[in-house]
């Protein structure tokens, strides 16, 4: 159990490393449908819903594919209306990746030694997110998941078929929508490693056992399936299908939730119920506690709804610091609350971040936001806070997120786990922004010229 009366701790922390060899000879090559690089995939299938048909181009954000007024940019300010163009809603439901595309490549094929060599630097909390995603040809998701859950041994472990584990693994991977400029892939596998670094913490480790960290690998994984790059409040708004769905509650986390069940449960995907071996060599997980992953990945990813934000922290604070044992290995209330820490945590991670990822970061959400803005603008429904291109204020916007939501929960979580690596981050950037006078000023320190500025231009710009 975790010992509250050593939770200001004064040392430093060093990362334990929980991965396995980097040898190439070790890596296994799961059999796999055929995949494209992300670059290259330029058309997707959506479901037809009963009221409304969605097609490819309801929300996708392609150049030429949409009222020039409608225009995908991070800053916004004075830009040429061209390049990147965000089509009016309605948005997709959900996904329906193909599985049958030409130009396959196997998971072994990405595992260079610059791949490799990238994949050393996993304890590190400031992992090269991006280099990774470059190296792996926009798999980054995908390289993460066959490593920590299939070259770790961790699936071994538990008897699960590694090959239809990396099924489901791509169709999640491919559930997410490149064109958005934050809520993609990568930011689900910036999630999963945020994750793996947490749960490397030595208060944590020692309470997981491999079903823990499974779910939790799996729950960063699906977390924003097959999100739309807008907000509950904008689709609530517009009267949305799904928030009409949900009754307005928790919207986009039910739906990443409900639609990353569904993919796990499609029979050559449904990696809990397979086994390996054969006779008295055969393992696998029961149904009961099948189940209990189950609940334990939707408990974790409801978290992540900012709308909880307040209720999650007090939960937190009222279960660790009541004066009773916190006991996250033996009490189950205790471990969701833990996990469902963990994955907020990891969510709402890049200004803890080092700045060269936090601006890369701060870039692509703003990107997203200003895109609703003008979706607001259109639909003649009041702007949301800090999505008003026209009137841009990235500095106010950071200050007011690091100072509500960000400091608050890894300052309560530090207060238990010590994190230092974490705290030293999140106070560098605020400071940072502190030191910064406006949001014009921070587009130069960057290297914005935001009069010409385009999201199309982020990989050649920052990686």
């Amino acid at each position: 159990m975790i010992n509250q009366s050593k939770h200001l701790a004064t040392r430093p922390y060093t990362a334990i490393s929980y991965m396995p060899s980097l040898s190439p000879r070790r890596i296994r090559t799961p059999h796999l449908p055929p995949m494209h690089p992300l670059e290259t995939r330029n058309t997707m299938t959506y479901v037809t819903g009963e009221a409304t048909r969605f097609s490819p181009s309801c929300f996708a954000i392609r150049r030429g594919s949409a009222p020039a007024s409608l225009i995908h940019s991070s800053t916004g300010v004075n830009r040429k209306k061209s390049d990147y163009s965000l089509p009016l809603p309605p948005l997709p439901l959900p996904y329906i990746p193909s599985t049958s595309s030409p130009g396959a490549q196997s998971v072994s094929g990405l595992y260079t030694p610059q791949v490799l060599a990238c994949l050393h630097k996993l304890p590190d909390y400031n992992f090269p997110i991006f280099e990774l995603n470059k190296l792996v040809q926009g798999h980054a998701l995908l390289v993460l998941l066959h490593y920590l859950c299939v070259e770790s041994g961790l699936l071994s472990r538990l008897g699960l078929d590694a090959d239809v584990f990396m099924v489901f693994a791509q169709r999640i991977e491919q559930g997410y929508h490149p064109e958005q400029p934050f809520h993609n892939s990568v930011h689900a596998a910036d999630v999963v490693h945020t994750i793996h670094w947490l749960a490397m913490l030595p208060q944590i480790q020692r309470h997981l056992t491999d079903v823990d960290l499974l779910s939790i690998y799996v729950a960063g994984a699906i977390h924003d399936y097959d999100h739309p790059g807008v907000t509950n409040k904008y689709l609530s708004s517009i009267n949305h299908p799904l928030a009409i769905r949900y009754n307005n509650q928790s919207v986009l986390e039910s739906h990443h939730a409900a639609s990353g069940m569904e993919v796990l449960t499609t029979a050559d995907c449904d990696f809990l119920s397979s086994r390996t071996g054969t006779g008295n060599n055969s393992s696998y997980i029961d149904v009961r506690k099948r189940e209990a992953i189950k609940s334990l990945i939707v408990e974790m990813v409801l978290a992540t709804d900012l709308a909880k934000h307040s209720e999650l922290l007090s939960k937190w604070k009222v279960q660790t610091l009541s004066g009773e044992s916190f006991d996250p290995k033996t009490v189950a209330g205790h471990k969701i609350i833990l996990f469902q820490t963990m994955i907020k945590c990891a969510d709402v991670a890049n200004p803890t971040k080092c700045t060269s990822i936090y601006y890369v970061w701060l870039d692509r959400i703003s990107a997203e936001f200003y895109a609703q803005g003008d979706a607001e603008k259109t639909h003649k429904i009041p702007i949301s806070a800090y999505m008003d291109r026209d009137h841009p204020d990235v500095k106010g916007c950071q200050l007011s997120f690091c100072q509500y939501i960000v400091a608050p929960l890894f300052e309560a979580f530090h207060a238990i786990i010590p994190c230092h690596d974490v705290i030293q981050g999140l106070n560098a950037n605020v400071q940072m922004w502190h030191d910064t006078n406006d949001t014009e000023e921070w587009l130069k320190r960057i290297g914005v010229d935001y009069g010409e500025r385009a999201t199309e231009g982020l990989e050649g710009r920052f990686f």
